[in-house]
């Protein structure tokens, strides 16, 4: 049993990786199993504190996060236990960058988005006082930037008001009148 297979074009299993035991199974309402990063392609699964990064050939490597309360890995892993032992854990597969991976954490019930730094091995996420260097969750990459959007005016407003930087007056009218605004987010 393995959580991911390369299959040919006739869907005949050609590679399997990440096996797992009886039991395994992935949280429902993951949204998304799959980021892209350059040529790789990402993968995470419930059973790890990190992800995996798959180029052509298989699996290039695993990055393990660290977190400050992680999920036991030494008995079977029980999603009601992660709940309420308040456990912190991946509820999304990262988008990634060269030292960044963006994604939202759980701790119990709660999930946010995060920001992880490989380089200083820990997560970063939005300040609860101001909203001046927020990031917005992100939904892709570009070029190693990370790819965001605000979804309408309303929201824009709403961020204007807790410190988010305005933008020129030709964008904000843009944003008026056709709702959504792409955000591009380059590292440092």
């Amino acid at each position: 049993n393995y959580a991911v297979w390369r299959t040919d074009s006739m869907w005949k299993i050609k590679n399997s990786y990440i096996p797992y035991d009886k039991g395994y199974y992935e949280m429902s309402g993951k949204n998304i199993y799959f980021t892209v990063s350059g040529k790789d392609i990402i993968f995470h699964s419930f059973l790890k504190d990190g992800y995996y990064t798959f180029d052509t050939k298989g699996i290039r490597e695993y990055t393990s996060l660290v977190f400050q309360h992680p999920i036991p890995h030494d008995r079977p892993i029980e999603y009601e236990n992660v709940i309420r032992k308040n456990y912190h854990y991946l509820s999304e597969t990262p988008f990634v960058t060269k030292d960044y991976a963006a994604t939202e954490i759980g701790q119990g019930d709660i999930i946010e988005f995060q920001l992880y730094n490989d380089r200083a091995k820990a997560f970063f996420k939005n300040s609860e006082a101001s909203c001046l260097n927020a990031m917005m969750n992100v939904c892709g990459i570009w070029r190693n930037r990370f790819v965001s959007f605000i979804p309408d005016y309303e929201t824009y407003k709403d961020l204007l008001s807790c410190g988010f930087k305005k933008a020129d007056n030709t964008t904000e009218e843009r944003h008026k009148k056709n709702g959504q605004c792409l955000i591009l987010y380059s590292m440092r």
